[in-house]
């Protein structure tokens, strides 16, 4: 019932629960990271905005691959 053409999301489990795909979404690929990620910013992440986080959240998010993932919501005409 969404009025946009594409649907886009990302998923931290998206490996280990296909609760997407089952909802009609197509695994287009897995976000990796450049491993250039400091403790301070994520500026090569969010472009030429500096972004800041902090220590712990590198260390929480270094093995983070999250998925992502379509819908192509065209056909609801």
């Amino acid at each position: 019932m969404c009025p946009v053409d594409w649907i886009e999301t990302l998923s931290a489990m998206g490996r280990a629960n296909p609760f997407f795909e089952r909802a009609g979404f197509t695994r287009v690929g897995v976000v990796r990271k450049n491993g250039c990620a400091k403790a301070g910013s994520y500026g090569s992440l969010y472009g030429s905005r500096r972004a800041w986080i902090s220590a712990d959240t590198v260390t929480k998010s270094r093995f983070s691959a999250p998925v992502y993932y379509v819908f192509d919501n065209r056909s609801r005409y």
